[in-house]
């Protein structure tokens, strides 16, 4: 499933979930999962929202995931501190440090991606 479809599934998910809890939406006119009241199709509001920026955020829970992570990555740890990755070009420096602290050390797993650099591509 890619990007798009799973958002929408989550966007489906979201307003079923506040019909039932919160006396929210319900959908008794949908045709299909994706489309809402037969008159919008939930796709197209995901791509919408992608197009706006929106990404689901990454979840790396193991030390070979965090450790492939490149140069400045920043990532939030399970106990919410933001921690960023220091790498020397030559490899003899690489650690992970809190930008507002002089602590350096490991965020602990799961952790969220907030930032890789390629994302400025």
């Amino acid at each position: 499933m890619n990007a798009r479809e799973e958002l929408a599934h989550d966007i489906a998910a979201a307003l079923d979930e506040s019909s039932e809890e919160y006396g929210g939406y319900s959908d008794t006119k949908s045709v299909s999962w994706a489309t809402l009241d037969g008159k919008w199709d939930l796709r197209e509001t995901a791509d919408h929202l992608l197009k706006a920026g929106y990404r689901k955020p990454r979840i790396i829970t193991t030390t070979e995931e965090r450790n492939a992570l490149p140069d400045m990555t920043v990532v939030r740890s399970s106990n919410g501190v933001i921690w960023e990755r220091y790498k020397d070009p030559d490899g003899i420096r690489d650690h992970w440090a809190q930008p507002t602290a002089s602590v350096t050390g490991f965020p602990s797993l799961p952790a969220t991606v907030l930032y890789t650099p390629e994302e400025l591509s």
